[in-house]
């Protein structure tokens, strides 16, 4: 691979020998490469680079320093101090030359903005109507490859964290690409082998694939010689709410899972501590923050500051490192950082996260700002002229902690520290117990989180402003050349849940239903309580709560993982509405309250209301039924969750606390127990499992 920085010239012995990756993607890579993104800024900090024989590219790019137009002019290209192509190609040279010294690397550009796998392997001009640019399979892909192959080589790695345009809610992104990658259908659509230029499961009909495992001998790359390795999603300026991000970040986790001949058996580590955009007065970059009205190319990394692209080629060069597993000992181990420790102190007055290596090594966690030495991140957006921050209003945003990223019960941690090299959380309010749930990096793991009585949109452009990206935990120690690692988003659950006494609680799997035996009074209020963890079975209705019928009827309902059904038919009010707060997978306290003879209703999750009205106009309930519970009857739309507690008072509460009489009923503890509670008196109630009584 050492040679001329202009085009190679192929002579009879030329050989490669080194580590060869083709990079697959769209703009987040280009900006990587592309000259329209090289600003004069970024050239004024190219580095002096440490090995000219380190890195060369492949590419189909013209202009800058290219000295072709497509993959056979430019044929293959050494990034040197006088043809560096882009700024972000020398910070890629020089960290693979720094954390892996003396090796070589080749580097196929398969990278096209604005497009997703299937305009890329699909000849139908549909593929790409939708889409803000075209790419061919021969001329932004395979032609790379051809090129490749004329030296008798093949690619190590098929590199992957393609996840913009391709993400998809549940499992679609995996099952999406599993004829691109395997030439059949993934095992639950039937695994039949993939027809050509039709799909009719998933919607993506392709005329190309990159492997064929069938044996049909249709995919470009060969599955013995070249891994497909995935290695993200990486950070989306989006919020913690983002299901297409996190569901496409699991669903690549079980595409590993899958144990595929020609795949990585791990997700290498993820992009998440680089800046994004840049800010800007309509959208022209200034540097002057109070005349700044906007930060804009958020999709992008910046290509005004080294955080930016030359940030994230550093960060694609170490996942580069840990496909090969050369380089670092981490690298060499393939053991990503992630948080897979935790100490929950006794009392619940914090918890702690860390990383354990395979070696039994806790390297020290720390964030780029306190890296750096940096103040502290502001605790509102100021200073600046944007309509964001007028918006804002000086409003506090809690969730500008010191570490930025965790969640307690899907509330932003407002008390997030470094201690001891270790995240400690601390609790929002009150002290930690049994059933609480911290989280990482949920949704698009930017740290940024949603405020209530706040625009996301302000929320995001602020925490832009302000970089909060620089308070996301990075683990120190273990590559050259970056302050840290960041910690892989969405640890395991098992890895770090909470080891404090829990309540005992009862699982409910969409067939139990409880009836009370005695029918609820016309006029008579009620509140009814429930502490549970959702588990939804599917966007449909799961009920908590149904006191028939039609005008007369009080009900809530669970609906779409996200939202909250309700009815209380006596004041004519009824409707779908978000959750405040999520449910799905956490411990959450739901309450409904109503009296018929004022109109007055309630609807609160973990006491944060919902909606409420102290009055409105008078009924009454139908008197012919009693509560259900967990079921809109013993047949249909019953709940999926595990219970703690279930409380029903014949009062009113005008706030969703405890009304102060004794319970009517309260059925809780573990599975005997809570059948036990439920059928004894007084005001017993009947217990279906799968429609019969227990």
């Amino acid at each position: 691979m050492a040679g001329s920085p202009a085009g190679a010239a192929q002579g009879a012995d030329d050989i490669i020998v080194g580590n060869i990756m083709v990079l697959i993607g769209q703009s987040e890579e280009s900006y990587m490469l592309s000259p329209s993104t090289d600003t004069s800024e970024l050239q004024g900090m190219r580095p002096a680079i440490a090995d000219p024989d380190a890195l060369h590219v492949i590419t189909y790019r013209s202009g800058g320093d290219y000295p072709g137009s497509d993959y056979a002019s430019n044929s293959m290209l050494a990034v040197t101090d006088s043809t560096m192509y882009h700024t972000a190609l020398g910070y890629m040279s020089n960290f693979l030359s720094e954390n892996a010294p003396g090796e070589r690397f080749l580097l196929i550009d398969a990278t096209v903005s604005g497009t997703s796998y299937w305009n890329l392997a699909s000849d139908d001009p549909a593929a790409s109507a939708t889409e803000l640019s075209d790419r061919t399979w021969d001329g932004s892909f395979e032609g790379g490859i051809d090129v490749l192959r004329s030296y008798g080589a093949e690619p190590g790695l098929l590199m992957s964290t393609w996840t913009a345009a391709p993400a998809t809610t549940n499992d679609g992104y995996r099952q999406r690409l599993y004829p691109l990658f395997t030439g059949r259908y993934a095992p639950e659509q039937g695994g039949a082998d993939y027809v050509l230029g039709t799909d009719p499961l998933n919607g993506r009909p392709y005329d190309h694939l990159f492997y064929d495992l069938t044996g049909q001998g249709r995919g470009t790359l060969d599955p013995a010689r070249t891994m497909a390795y995935f290695y993200g999603p990486h950070r989306f300026e989006l919020m913690e709410t983002t299901a297409t991000k996190q569901d496409t970040r699991l669903s690549i986790r079980n595409f590993v899972d899958d144990g595929l001949p020609n795949m990585l058996g791990f997700v290498g580590p993820e992009i998440i501590s680089y800046e994004s955009g840049f800010q800007a007065i309509g959208s022209s970059r200034t540097v002057d923050r109070g005349a700044a009205d906007s930060w804009v190319d958020v999709a992008h990394p910046s290509r005004y500051s080294a955080d930016g692209s030359p940030r994230r080629a550093q960060y694609t060069a170490l996942a580069a490192l840990y496909g090969f597993g050369i380089g670092p000992a981490a690298a060499q181990e393939r053991d990503v950082p992630r948080f897979n420790r935790a100490f929950w102190e006794p009392s619940g007055a914090y918890a702690e996260f860390w990383f354990e290596d395979a070696e039994g090594n806790t390297p020290a966690i720390t964030t780029t700002r306190l890296a750096r030495a940096l103040p502290a991140i502001p605790e509102t957006l100021a200073g600046t002229a944007s309509a964001s921050e007028t918006a804002i209003g000086g409003a506090l945003l809690p969730h500008r902690a010191e570490v930025a990223g965790f969640e307690i019960d899907g509330a932003g941690a407002q008390n997030v520290s470094i201690a001891g090299g270790r995240v400690r959380v601390y609790p929002n309010s009150g002290s930690f117990g049994g059933n609480t749930r911290i989280d990482f990096g949920r949704g698009a793991a930017s740290g940024i989180h949603t405020v209530p009585g706040l625009a996301d949109a302000d929320v995001i452009e602020a925490d832009l402003f302000d970089r909060i990206w620089m308070n996301l935990p990075i683990v120190t120690g273990m590559a050259e050349g970056v302050e840290g690692i960041p910690l892989r988003p969405m640890p395991e659950q098992n890895d770090i849940a909470s080891t404090l006494a829990a309540a005992p609680q009862f699982d409910v799997a969409g067939n139990t239903a409880i009836y009370g035996s005695a029918n609820w009074g016309v006029v008579t209020p009620i509140t009814a309580k429930f502490r549970l963890t959702a588990n939804p079975a599917s966007a449909a209705e799961e009920a908590l709560l149904r006191l028939p019928v039609g005008s007369g009827e009080l009900k809530l309902s669970l609906l779409s993982g996200t939202r909250l059904r309700y009815s209380f038919g006596p004041a004519g009010l009824s409707g779908d509405v978000t959750s405040p707060l999520p449910y799905e997978g956490v411990m959450r306290e739901f309450v409904i309250t109503a009296d018929p003879a004022t109109g007055a209703f309630g609807l609160y999750v973990d006491g944060t209301e919902v909606l409420a009205q102290a009055s409105g106009t008078p009924g009454s309930f139908s008197g012919n039924y009693a509560p259900r519970l967990l079921g809109l009857n013993n047949g249909a739309n019953m709940l999926n969750a595990t219970v703690e507690s279930i409380t029903i008072w014949d009062a009113y509460t005008a706030d969703g606390s405890d009304p102060a009489a004794a319970p009517y009923k309260t059925i809780a503890g573990d599975a005997a127990t809570a059948l036990a509670a439920a059928k004894s008196g007084p005001n017993a109630f009947t217990w279906y499992e799968g429609g019969a009584a227990q």
